[in-house]
């Protein structure tokens, strides 16, 4: 029989059945709690066959399970022993060890299914809040605050006066996952050699400990073209953690961390329209301005009330593909990895963001900067770097993001900006003098997110008591990139390459 699919559809036909039909069980393997670790067998099973056909996992005498197939290509591929001793397990461990595994286990009586993805899963709309922050649409509920004033905030540019910043390790880049209001996110940002470029993104929020989601958000855009973003958000199940929280599972996605901390490897299928599998690698240090990256919220310093926090990897690589229903986009390119934490209601912490990621030929330059609403002074914090090759050669906050002309959006009158300047200025790490610079035409938006038409009705009606709050957010990749221009003690230098950037209106 001849096949009539087109080569899109095959190439994703043949990405779902190589992907396996297991993906959640061998996720779930690397999330099992260390005392599981005795008295059973389980096999993992997967197929190059078909997806959609199903493997039983049964229960045979007292202490093994082993995969029977409903079609002649399944087989193991893998095996781990834990224990299934309720004696030694505490309810609280018992919850947990059956969380993550009720997928592949359940019952340990009973047969288990183990099959295919949903062909259509749940899609869930989610909200851009900030560069690097498409939050959960529910973290925008919350009334105007009193205007505490400028004393009320500490931004981390005090601390980046003696401290510009501190490279940090593995622990820094370990979800915190705050019990109070918070939205959390780690964003991968994409730059392929062939001109797509794309936003990965995990999302964690938390509102008032009443109601806490985890969403991932992916977003390619097909740069030079008038071909629309591809879209796709998605609510997460069963979310996990690895011990040191530094690796992020659930069903269908798996965000790991690798053991130097120099890679971080992004796999998911929680969306049938982008299949996921890309590795993106760090030539520079990770790093955080200041001595720990934070802006605090309160009138006490030693007890805030809020905070905000970023952790950057400004220079990387990266290798792997996107599969959409066209096919799989090649990502091997440039690479921008942030790590940010917005502990407090969102429009409370920030007003308006920037945000920048120029990747050159042998520079990167960033800036991440926000303005806060009245109630804290509508101060503005930027912290930027810039680094050459694997080196970080200045960062700090002594920078600038301006939008020097501006059109007014009719549907909601925002400036949106037509033309920007960003500016770095300060010391490098060997003392000399820096300034930097990047200014130009930014063309048309590459989209426009309306963060209230993505609103499900039971969170309108809690918005409805954040008077003022209309947050849109304005992507921009222009066809002629700007040109990053650099003076150093005596020498000056320009570098040209790739180069995204965001602007986000909030409240």
């Amino acid at each position: 029989m001849v096949s009539t699919r087109t080569p899109g559809q095959a190439a994703l036909h043949h990405a779902k059945a190589k992907w396996q039909v297991c993906f959640r069980a061998s996720v779930a393997y690397k999330r099992l709690p260390d005392s599981l670790s005795q008295s059973f067998h389980a096999t993992t099973v997967t197929t190059q066959g078909k997806p959609g056909r199903e493997g039983t996992l049964e229960r045979l005498g007292d202490e093994r399970f082993m995969a029977k197939a409903s079609c002649p290509t399944l087989r193991p591929v893998a095996t781990k022993r834990f224990s299934h001793n309720d004696s030694a397990i505490d309810s609280k461990k018992r919850k947990a060890w059956q969380s993550p595994l009720r997928r592949t286990m359940g019952n340990p009586k009973q047969p288990i299914q183990v099959r295919a993805p949903s062909a259509s899963p749940l899609k869930q709309s989610s909200l851009t809040f900030a560069p690097s922050t498409l939050s959960s649409l529910a973290t925008v509920a919350g009334t105007a605050e009193p205007e505490y004033g400028p004393e009320a905030i500490t931004s981390v540019a005090k601390d980046a006066e003696t401290t510009p910043f501190t490279e940090i390790g593995r622990d820094g880049l370990a979800w915190e996952a705050p019990d109070v209001t918070s939205v959390e996110t780690k964003t991968f940002y994409l730059m392929a050699d062939s001109g797509e470029a794309a936003m990965l993104q995990a999302i964690y929020s938390n509102v008032a400990s009443l109601r806490v989601t985890c969403q991932f958000v992916s977003k390619v855009f097909y740069r030079g073209t008038d071909k629309a973003p591809l879209w796709c958000s998605d609510e997460l199940t069963n979310v996990d953690y690895s011990d040191d929280k530094t690796c992020f599972y659930a069903d269908n996605l798996a965000i790991e961390l690798s053991e130097d901390a120099g890679s971080y490897t992004i796999k998911s299928m929680t969306n049938e329209n982008a299949l996921i599998n890309i590795t993106i690698s760090r030539k520079t240090p990770a790093f955080v301005v200041g001595k720990d990256g934070r802006t605090l919220y309160g009138t006490d310093p030693e007890n805030p009330w809020g905070n905000m926090r970023h952790a950057f990897w400004p220079r990387c690589v990266a290798e792997g593909t996107i599969t959409t229903s066209e096919g799989p986009i090649d990502f091997k390119g440039k690479a921008f990895f942030v790590h940010a934490l917005q502990g407090m209601k969102p429009h409370h912490a920030a007003a308006r963001w920037n945000f920048v990621d120029f990747q050159g030929k042998d520079y990167s330059a960033l800036i991440m900067e926000f303005t806060t609403p009245p109630s804290y002074a509508s101060t503005t914090v930027n912290v930027g770097a810039i680094v050459k090759d694997d080196k970080i050669v200045y960062a700090g906050c002594t920078n600038t993001a301006t939008h020097v002309t501006t059109t007014t959006d009719s549907d909601n009158d925002w400036p949106t900006p037509d033309t920007v300047k960003y500016t770095w200025s300060g010391k490098t790490t060997g003392g000399e003098a820096l300034e930097a610079s990047m200014e130009g035409g930014i063309d048309k938006c590459l989209d426009r997110v309306d963060v209230m038409a993505e609103v499900p009705g039971f969170v309108k009606s809690i918005i409805a008591a954040a008077a003022g709050t209309k947050p849109y957010v304005y992507h921009y990749s222009p066809k002629t990139p700007l040109s990053l221009k650099l003076k150093i003690g005596d020498k000056e230098i320009e570098d040209k390459g790739d180069f995204y950037c965001e602007a986000s209106f909030i409240c």
